[in-house]
C-alpha cells in the first residue's frame, strides 16, 4: 500500500457552560471526522478493488486541458495496476462518449472508471433533469462542481436537492462538493460577484452540515498572491495557472492533506492584549478566521453595554460575513498576563441574554472544533468581554 499521510485529529471539546462557571474540557476526546470519501477511494484502489468516480459540473471542468481530466490522469498514474478509463458526457447525445484509456491494461484485473458529466453553461438543475442517465453507472464517489451560471441569484436550492438525491439513490457513495473559483472580471457586475460568493457559502455550509470534504478552489484562488485577472481568462474560467491551483487542491483532498487549521492558530497575544478570542467559519478551525484581543473587546461599547461587540459588519479572512456563522472557536489566555477575563458568546445581537449564550472564565485555553458537539447551533451574533469576578 502506498505511503499516505496519516492525520490524527483530536478535538478539544467544551461542555456547555453556565453563567460565571468555567466549562470542563477534555484533551483526549477524538474529533468527529468528516466524510473521508476521497481517501477511502484511494484505500479501495490500494487494496486492489475496482472503483468508479463521477463528476457533475460545468465548463470549469469539462475539457481535457482542465483540472478534472488532469486529476483523472494523476489517479491513473497512482494506480498503474488498474485499467483506468475516462468518458465525457455528450449533451447532444445525452450519453457518455467512448471510453479513453488512461493507463493499465484491459483484462480481468481491477478497473478505475472515471465519468465526466460536465456541460458548459449548465448548473445543478441540469444535472437533476438528466440524473438517471448521468449516474446510470453507480459511482463510489460523486464530485459536484457547480456554482457559476446563476447570474445574480444568491440562493441555490437546486444544489441541495441534487446532493440529496445523490445521497438517497447512492447511500454508500461519497459526495465531494467543489467550491469553485471566485468570479471577477469584465462582464460581471458587483451584484453577480456578490451572489456567487453567497452561493459558495451556501455550498460550504451544506458540506459542513453533512461532513462532506470539499475541494476548496475558492480559498486557494483568494490566497494566491497573483491578481485574479492572471488566474481567470474571462472572469470565470481559469487560466492554465488557475487550473494548476485547482488541481493541486483536489490532489491534496484525495491524499488527505487539505490545509485544515489548528486551534493553536489562535494567538496567545501579549500581556497588553490579554489573549484572543478566535472564530472560524468552518469546523476544525478551517478556512476563514476572525481574531479579537480581549482588551480590544473589553473597551468596546454596543447598545450602551461596555465590552459588548456585535459581529454584524465583520468578516472572516475568507471574506465571508462572520455574523451568525461561526462553526468553531478558541479562547487563548496570555500566560504572562495575570488578568482573568470573562468571555460571553451570544446567538443574539447586543449581548442579549434572552437568547442562547455561553460564559467562560479564561483561566486556561479552551477550544471547540465543531460547535455542534457542545450543543451550540453554529451561530454567533455578539460577544462580551469583561474582567472576571
Amino acid at each position: 500500500m502506498r505511503l499516505r499521510r496519516l492525520v490524527a485529529t483530536f478535538a478539544l471539546l467544551l461542555v456547555a457552560g453556565t453563567a460565571n462557571a468555567a466549562p470542563a474540557w477534555s484533551a483526549t476526546a477524538p474529533a468527529a471526522l468528516a466524510d473521508a470519501a476521497p481517501t477511502d477511494l484511494l484505500a479501495r484502489l490500494d487494496s486492489g478493488q475496482s472503483a468508479v468516480v463521477t463528476l457533475l459540473g460545468d465548463s470549469t471542468g469539462d475539457e481535457d486541458d482542465e483540472w478534472f481530466h488532469a486529476l483523472a490522469v494523476w489517479l491513473a498514474r497512482l494506480n498503474p495496476g488498474h485499467h483506468t478509463t475516462y468518458q465525457a458526457w455528450s449533451d447532444r447525445d445525452k450519453a457518455y462518449g467512448d471510453a479513453a484509456d488512461l493507463g493499465g491494461s484491459a483484462g480481468s484485473g481491477p478497473s478505475l472508471a472515471i465519468y465526466n458529466g460536465s456541460v458548459a453553461g449548465k448548473s445543478a438543475d441540469y444535472a437533476l433533469g438528466q440524473l438517471a442517465k448521468l449516474t446510470e453507472q453507480p459511482s463510489d464517489l460523486y464530485v459536484i462542481n457547480y456554482s457559476h451560471n446563476k447570474g445574480a441569484v444568491a440562493t441555490y436550492p437546486e444544489y441541495a436537492t441534487l446532493a440529496g438525491e445523490l445521497r438517497a439513490e447512492h447511500p454508500a457513495a461519497g459526495i465531494v462538493p467543489v467550491l469553485q473559483n471566485p468570479e471577477d472580471g469584465p462582464g460581471k457586475t458587483e451584484e453577480q460577484i456578490a451572489a456567487h460568493a453567497q452561493r459558495i457559502q451556501i455550498i460550504r455550509t451544506l458540506a459542513g452540515d453533512n461532513r462532506w470534504p470539499v475541494i476548496d478552489a475558492w480559498n486557494a484562488f483568494r490566497a494566491d498572491p497573483r491578481p485574479l485577472d492572471e488566474l481567470l481568462l474571462d472572469g470565470i474560467h481559469p487560466t492554465p495557472a488557475g487550473q494548476s491551483i485547482w488541481l493541486a487542491v483536489a490532489q491534496r483532498v484525495f491524499l488527505d492533506q487539505s490545509a485544515q487549521g489548528n486551534w493553536t492558530d489562535c494567538p496567545t497575544g501579549t500581556p497588553a492584549t490579554g489573549g484572543y478570542l478566535c472564530l472560524w467559519d468552518n469546523t476544525n478551525y478551517d478556512n476563514g478566521h476572525l481574531r479579537r484581543s480581549y482588551e480590544t473587546l473589553r473597551n468596546t461599547r454596543t447598545a450602551g453595554i461596555l465590552g459588548c461587540w456585535n459581529l454584524t459588519g465583520s468578516s472572516y479572512s475568507s471574506g465571508f460575513s462572520a455574523y451568525d456563522s461561526a462553526s468553531s472557536w478558541a479562547l487563548r489566555k496570555n500566560p504572562d498576563s495575570a488578568t482573568r477575563y470573562q468571555v460571553q458568546i451570544f446567538d443574539w445581537i447586543n449581548c442579549n441574554t434572552e437568547g442562547n449564550s455561553r460564559t467562560y472564565v479564561v483561566d486556561q485555553d479552551y477550544a471547540a472544533a465543531d460547535l455542534r458537539t457542545i450543543g451550540w447551533n453554529n451561530t454567533a451574533a455578539s460577544v462580551r468581554v469583561t474582567l472576571a469576578p
